[in-house]
């Protein structure tokens, strides 16, 4: 099956700001671009800010809907001659990216000879391009859920259902069911109560959102698996939600990289790019404006 043209295009101005700065972002979907109007509103104060959304490749958006992996070296291609056509190239620019989007973010710059690498990286939440997770914490319904539940209530701007609320339970008339549709089914009534789902979505509509879920995570931890740990010259800061969905066993990764600093914000990995006390600390980052005064929750350097 060949994967449908998509019309938007694949990097955008999110707003308008002193061209003499500017952050450019890579967006790996998920989440709707427009949770980045907060972040956007903020950076624009000091610099010109970015969007690319990898939702514009077909092939990418066809991994996460109906599985297998995305060859990073041609995403690599792809983005860094878009942010070339662009003159985004350069001292000037920080370049970052949320989730996967910041792996990829740092595949490129290690990938850049230095006169065209980024004045600064800024990585949201993301695993190290050489990480070697795999898929083993994807794999269980039940360890996963309460993952999934933060993503649809971030999409709907609701809170995330109660952990401790999702529990196994047998749908209407299938009291014999496997153990992943009781979870899917006791799941389902946990979104309900706060909103995160829909009255109309049953069993069968949730199997599809959860497996291109599931599919969409492991495209993202699969993205850089194998790839070599580049050199990375750059000024680094590593950004993690107090919520993270980066494995500890990865957080060394990055560590290894030079020039790193590692922060902690508020929220989890999908409320991080909207809440105001996130915002702030990230966009502080981004424009380069940390003391270390305003900032209680930073780690580093490491």
């Amino acid at each position: 099956m060949t994967p449908a043209p998509d019309t938007r295009p694949l990097l955008r101005q999110l707003a308008r700001g002193p061209a003499e700065r500017r952050a450019a972002l890579i967006h790996p979907g998920g989440l709707p671009a427009t949770h980045y109007r907060p972040l956007a509103a903020a950076l624009a104060a000091h610099g010109t800010p970015y969007l690319v959304d990898l939702d514009a490749l077909p092939q990418f958006v066809f991994a996460a809907r109906h599985g297998g992996d995305t060859d990073l070296s041609g995403l690599v291609d792809t983005v860094t001659e878009v942010l070339d056509a662009h003159h985004l190239l350069d001292q000037r620019t920080t370049l970052g990216g949320w989730s996967g989007g910041g792996t990829l973010a740092c595949a490129i710059a290690t990938g850049l000879p230095p006169p065209r690498r980024p004045g600064r990286l800024v990585l949201l939440d993301s695993l190290p391009p050489w990480s070697g997770t795999g898929a083993d914490s994807i794999e269980d319904t039940a360890a996963l859920l309460p993952e999934f539940g933060r993503y649809l209530a971030a999409r709907a701007g609701v809170p995330a259902p109660d952990p401790g609320a999702i529990r196994p339970a047998p749908p209407p008339g299938q009291e014999q069911a496997n153990s992943h549709d009781q979870w899917l089914w006791g799941f389902r009534q946990a979104a309900l109560a706060v909103g995160a789902l829909d009255e109309g979505v049953g069993l069968p509509g949730l199997r599809k959102v959860f497996q291109s879920y599931r599919w969409g995570l492991l495209r993202n931890r699969r993205l850089g698996s194998g790839a070599a740990p580049g050199t990375v010259t750059m000024p680094t800061t590593l950004i993690r939600a107090r919520d993270s969905i980066i494995p500890d066993d990865d957080v060394p990764g990055w560590r290894a990289v030079p020039h790193l600093r590692t922060v902690v914000v508020p929220g989890n990995h999908y409320t991080m790019l909207t809440e105001p006390a996130s915002v702030e600390l990230i966009s502080a980052e981004l424009a380069e404006d940390t003391p270390a005064v305003r900032d209680p929750l930073r780690l580093g350097p490491r």
